[in-house]
């Protein structure tokens, strides 16, 4: 889930930037360039919650299915 920073830098532009942000552009953006640094803060707390639901989640059903789980 990690992006390249140079290589979505240099292929970002005012035409595709609508259609091509992800979280970490996004909190770039708007963090850096727009000094929102509270808000880029909250997005990036946002998206590590979503991770954490993710791996639990998918842990929880792999135990259900009988499979082996990360713990």
């Amino acid at each position: 889930m990690k992006v390249h920073v140079p290589a979505w830098i240099l292929k970002s532009n005012a035409l595709n930037r609508s259609v091509a942000d992800v979280f970490d552009t996004y909190v770039y953006f708007v963090g850096i360039t727009q000094g929102a640094t509270s808000y880029s803060t909250a997005v990036g707390l946002f998206k590590s919650l979503v991770g954490i639901v993710l791996i639990f989640g998918t842990n929880a059903l792999a135990k259900r299915l009988n499979q082996s789980g990360l713990f």
